[in-house]
């Protein structure tokens, strides 16, 4: 049976001490780029036992050593809990904190087997999980600026169809990973879909290098996306590359 923890004041203060050292390392990793893989070796050290964080709005499952055997299961199990399912619990879990927003849940920090788990484990959980809250925000403060300055541009193109000097659009649009230099295609959708965003990313990952935009008006507004050239400036492939898009997304 595990010996009881410390809790006189000298072992609570220097608790105090280490939860706050290790805080400030893990929002440091985020704060540094080095992401939540560097918190789950962080909260891992400190816990005794392998960590894995999963946050499936970012795409994001990683474990620290020893714990990535167990990754796909606890990928699985934290996404059906995200969905509001009831999921089995993997074998490998021996601790788990969410991570929610609100009320929403959207991701989880677990402790795995084998290890030999700190009495305190489950508060460096909990300060793993705050650290993937931070990351989640600047994820979204950074993709909130993305899609301000993409919005930006595209209004000005939209708007000042004869005022933008040619070259200075290819430089913009290259520094947002949209190349222009062999022309491209304008594709506007009339959008039905409640769900604008969903439409946008859709754009994103059915044709490399679009840019696209929504624009409020209408009962859902318009997407408008800049759809550069196929291969070498093939004006038969981009525009048939484009007619393959704008059918995907007919149904929005």
């Amino acid at each position: 049976m595990p010996a009881e923890p410390d809790i006189t004041p000298t072992a609570a203060t220097s608790l105090v001490e280490r939860l706050r050292a290790v805080h400030l390392q893990m929002l440091d990793a985020v704060l540094t780029g080095d992401g939540l893989a560097a918190v789950a070796d962080l909260a891992a050290d400190a816990a005794g036992g392998p960590v894995a964080i999963v946050v499936p709005r970012l795409g994001v499952a990683v474990a620290s050593a020893g714990g990535e055997g167990a990754l796909t299961a606890v990928r699985r199990y934290v996404g059906e809990h995200g969905r509001g399912r009831v999921a089995p619990v993997p074998t490998d879990v021996v601790a788990e904190v969410p991570i929610a927003s609100g009320d929403e849940r959207i991701g989880g920090v677990v402790l795995l087997a084998p290890g030999r788990p700190e009495p305190e484990a489950v508060e460096f959980l909990h300060l793993a999980a705050v650290a993937a809250l931070t990351e989640v925000a600047v994820e979204e403060a950074r993709e909130e600026v993305e899609e301000n300055v993409r919005g930006s541009f595209l209004e000005e193109l939209r708007e000042r169809p004869d005022g933008l000097d040619p070259a200075d659009v290819v430089r913009r649009a290259a520094r947002l990973g949209c190349d222009l230099e062999r022309g491209a295609v304008v594709l506007c959708a009339e959008l039905t879909s409640e769900r604008p965003r969903h439409v946008v990313a859709l754009i994103g990952s059915e044709y490399p290098g679009a840019l696209a935009q929504h624009v409020e008006g209408g009962s859902a507004g318009r997407v408008y996306a800049l759809l550069p050239a196929a291969g070498e400036g093939d004006q038969t492939a981009t525009v048939a590359a484009a007619r393959v898009l704008a059918g995907r997304l007919q149904r929005h």
